[in-house]
């Protein structure tokens, strides 16, 4: 498969610039020094880091809100916006490590904007917003965008519950208590419960509540690990619940970090530490360093658990640690391996817009040989020296004006250019936050006002600046406490998270738009960001397996009749269902593979694949590959991971409940109602229990059974006749509605096929008709005047055969997703809408303005109204320029009835 767009080659993130150079180890020995790297910045050139960044209109969110963001997609550590990857996968992550959304975002020169409509059955707790792209598949997952949300649920669950974890001599116990909305305890009711741990079920149990609506359970060390899933039922509703083992117990972990990786004796070197507890979250600890009775060093670290201290490595004796806790316990540290022979150094990083180098070098190795000094961002080179090791230090001035701001590494290389040392660093340009300001014709409003936001990007004096924003506005008194921390921006994406590894706690401590807390940034670098170089990997470096997306692709293998023998320059031709002019061809290589690239088409799109041998017959059959997705994986934000989301965000979800109610007295959302009948006919569960529909088995807008197909001859007259007159374009002349999709025992189904199923095979059929239910298959509701619809057909046992019935010869319908293009946010215009008494506007989210653009006159505005509800307002801008220069900035406005 052609790759059109190499920005990355598939290799480990820990790999450097000592990973490029590998490839070159051969041929270098015979080339000059000069030569050899700037073959390594060809290199670089064609491999260069994409990254993500997903700026959301709030922090935390309920059912049947939804998630409003705006995409933006950067190459290398000067953050220039991409043209590379055209495509962003966009995943929702549940609790329970299951995707309950993916969406595919168009780019459009770096950005793109999307949102998710989250559905009232949607389980609480904590969730993952992940992106990607296909090329960001070659390097480590960790490196995706990726963003723990909490996200309660107030519509179908009215449940607070409070889970608290004791340890015993057995293993554990859980305490539960139920409450409802109104704090009335859910007494003597039945607790069905779930225990997994990777996937597999360990053991069930069912408890009681009591009088109080509690009740707990006792679990073995096997099941101290696994995640509980638990369900009641309550006012006829069956509400689902999941707790992941959070626990709280046990010495923090400390860890020593040598900077440079070596501690080398005789000489000074600075250590790192980093202390956390078994959450994952730092915790503030005393350090102090020993040889016999004599104090070496000693660390306070920050309220994050982080610090360092210049240490002298002794030649002989034992260098003790201790760690003292602020609950007054202590516990030994294991001091790092001290080495008699090497290098290391100290990089001073404090001194703004200074960075002197000390390389120490043992006294047996000062030999006279050549050593390559160079700061470095993933092989990309913006310093180079060569020094001659005549002394045990050296001291070299790193000239830092043509260094970008970011996370960059000081590598040092012997005369062989093999790695003898590593030191990460952040490095700060002049603030250039004072580039970028918003504006306000005053600093206080009414009730239903108009806000005019002006927004204003210096101007370069030589040439024009233009920049791309977005912006978001939010009443503080709605948000919780818990929302104004551990909040990524875009500076924290793009300049940390893109390039350090681990979980960064409270992220917007570091960088906010308005200053950069030096010191505390350099911990963080000395303890996640230092890389141990894996280099000799590229020595069998190979294409990358991932290639950048200019569109989508529809592909697969074609192979003779009833075989699985390839069909060699086969060809085939695709012909989407609404343009059937629109038609497209390929041929298949010699092992019958074919490939349609860079297609552009919406979601819920359907094409037919027709195809034929080279001797034009049609005996063959298709081979479609499903869409390649990359696993869930590990959640490196999992220490903001919480149970008992309703609880700690009950105010929310009641201020929600009364938005929500607002807006179905105007017709802007959906009632209830829906739910209701829904939630009834699963209390009836009519479908098979080998269904597999993925929203679960019933999980539904209507399920019918055998005993609704008696006496009809076809299922879709069966059906027609108790649901028919609810939809759109559907009539007695049809045997399905036009734009209808079928789903046969889990396999997606021709509608021509559909039309012969007798109905005394099918033992259920599952109506999917709301967004609640189509969303997990890419499917949107409406097209036009006409409504979209998913039947799951579960075959009686022994019938299943119908699922294998073969697609007419050489031809096949598909049903790809496609690409997502979002929905409008509701905006109010009070000039227009001015009637209080018709409609309190409760706005959870005040604003949302994805799109700004500042051209090279340098100023642009938008508007929003304020609402019903006096308070203090936050208007939030993020974006960058077209030169890679990130911006935030952040006003207040009060707002008074």
């Amino acid at each position: 498969m052609k790759n059109t767009y190499s920005i990355w080659p598939a290799i480990k993130r820990s790999v450097s610039l000592l990973l490029l150079i590998a490839g070159f180890l051969v041929s270098v020995k015979a080339q000059e020094t000069g030569d050899f790297f700037m073959q390594v910045q060809q290199a670089q050139k064609t491999h260069l880091q994409e990254k993500l960044y997903l700026h959301l209109d709030k922090n935390s969110y309920v059912a049947g809100e939804t998630i409003w963001f705006k995409i933006y997609c950067t190459v290398g550590v000067e953050n220039l916006l991409s043209n590379g990857s055209k495509v962003v996968y966009v995943e929702l992550i549940g609790a329970d490590q299951r995707k309950a959304k993916l969406i595919k975002i168009p780019l459009h020169n770096g950005l793109g904007v999307g949102d998710i409509a989250l559905p009232d059955t949607l389980t609480e707790g904590s969730y993952r917003l992940r992106a990607y792209t296909n090329w960001m598949r070659n390097d480590e997952a960790i490196y995706f965008f990726d963003r723990t949300l909490a996200i309660g649920n107030g519509r179908s669950d009215q449940v607070f519950t409070q889970t608290t974890w004791e340890p015993t001599e057995q293993g554990g116990r859980y305490k539960l208590e139920l409450r409802n909305f109104a704090q009335v305890p859910i007494i003597n009711t039945d607790v069905n419960m779930t225990f997994t741990l990777d996937g597999k079920i360990l053991q069930n149990a069912k408890v009681r509540t009591d009088g109080l609506g509690k009740t707990m359970v006792n679990l073995d060390h096997r099941l101290i690990q696994a995640d509980m899933a638990y369900s009641f039922q309550t006012n006829g509703r069956t509400i689902r619940k999941l707790v992941k083992p959070l626990t709280t117990k046990g010495l923090p972990d400390v860890q020593l970090l040598p900077e440079g990786g070596k501690l080398l004796a005789g000489f000074e070197n600075r250590i790192a530490v980093k202390v956390v507890n078994s959450r994952g979250l730092g915790e503030k600890a005393i350090l102090v360093f020993c040889l016999g009775q004599d104090t070496l060093a000693q660390i306070s670290t920050n309220a994050l658990g982080m610090g360092a201290t210049p240490i002298q490595v002794p030649a002989v004796g034992t260098v003790e640690v201790i760690a003292r806790f602020s609950d007054g316990k202590q516990q030994p540290v294991l001091f790092p391996k001290i080495y008699t022979s090497g290098h290391a150094v100290i990089l001073d990083t404090l001194q703004k817009g200074q960075r002197m180098l000390r390389l120490h070098t043992s006294s047996d190795l000062v030999k006279g040989q050549q050593l390559h000094v160079t700061v470095q961002h993933l092989g990309q080179v913006f310093f180079h020296k060569t020094v001659s090791v005549t002394e045990t230090e050296i001291m070299l001035q790193l000239p830092t004006t043509n260094f970008p701001q970011g996370v960059l590494t000081c590598s040092v290389l012997d005369d062989h250019f093999l790695p003898i040392a590593e030191r990460p660093f952040f490095h700060e340009k002049n603030s250039v936050g004072e580039l970028f300001s918003i504006a306000l014709s005053k600093a206080q409003y009414g009730l239903r006002e108009q806000v005019d936001v002006g927004l204003q990007l210096r101007q370069d004096s030589v040439k024009g600046r233009i920049g791309a924003f977005s912006a978001t506005v939010i009443h503080l008194g709605k948000i919780a406490a818990a929302d104004t921390t551990n909040v990524p921006n875009i500076l924290t994406s793009l300049l940390l998270s893109a390039d350090l590894k681990g979980f960064i706690e409270r992220p917007e401590y570091y960088l906010d738009g308005h200053r950069i807390r030096t010191t505390d940034l350099d911990y963080l670098v000395l303890t996640q960001g230092w890389r141990k170089s894996d280099w000799w990997s590229l020595a069998t470096m190979s294409t990358p397996r991932f290639a950048a997306e200019k569109g989508l692709a529809i592909r697969g293998y074609l192979r003779k009749l009833g075989q699985k023998a390839p069909v060699p320059k086969g060809t085939i031709n695709l012909v989407p269902s609404s343009n059937m002019l629109d038609v497209q061809a390929v041929y298949s290589d010699q092992k019958g593979y074919f490939e349609f690239a860079d297609l552009q088409f919406p979601d819920s799109s359907h094409f037919m694949l027709y195809a034929q041998d080279a001797k034009g017959k049609k005996r063959v059959r298709f081979d479609i590959w499903a869409d390649s997705l990359a696993e869930v994986g590990f959640n490196r934000n999992w220490p903001l991971e919480q149970n008992d989301v309703n609880r700690a965000y009950q105010q929310e979800l009641k201020l929600a409940q009364a938005y929500f109610a607002q807006l179905a007295r105007v017709g802007l959302k959906d009632d209830a109602i829906l739910l209701d009948e829904v939630l009834v006919q699963r209390k009836r569960n009519k479908a098979s229990l080998r269904s597999q529909n993925l929203n679960g088995r019933g999980n539904a807008d209507f399920v019918f059974n055998a005993e609704d197909f008696k006496g009809y001859g076809f299922l879709g007259s069966a059906i027609y006749d108790q649901i028919g007159g609810t939809f759109k374009g559907w009539n007695l002349d049809m045997e399905w509605p036009p734009l209808a999709i079928f789903f046969l025992d889990g396999r997606i189904l021709d509608a021509e096929l559909a039309e012969n199923i007798p109905p005394d095979a099918i033992e259920s059929v599952e109506v999917l008709r709301s967004s609640v239910y189509t969303g997990l298959y890419g499917v949107g509701v409406h097209a036009g005047n006409e409504d979209r619809v998913i039947f799951v057909l579960t075959t009686k046992v022994g019938r299943g055969n119908l699922a294998k019935a073969p697609d007419r010869y050489g031809s096949i319908s598909v049903s790809p997703q496609g690409l997502y293009f979002g929905t409008a946010y509701y905006k109010p215009t009070y000039a227009v809408e001015n009637n209080p008494a018709a409609y309190q506007d409760l706005r959870t989210s005040i604003h949302w303005e994805p799109s700004i653009v500042v051209n090279k006159s340098g100023k642009t505005s938008f508007q929003f109204f304020t609402s019903d509800e006096p308070g203090t307002y936050r208007i939030i801008v993020e974006g960058l320029d077209m030169y890679g220069n990130l911006f935030r900035q952040q006003k207040d406005i009060t707002v008074k009835r």
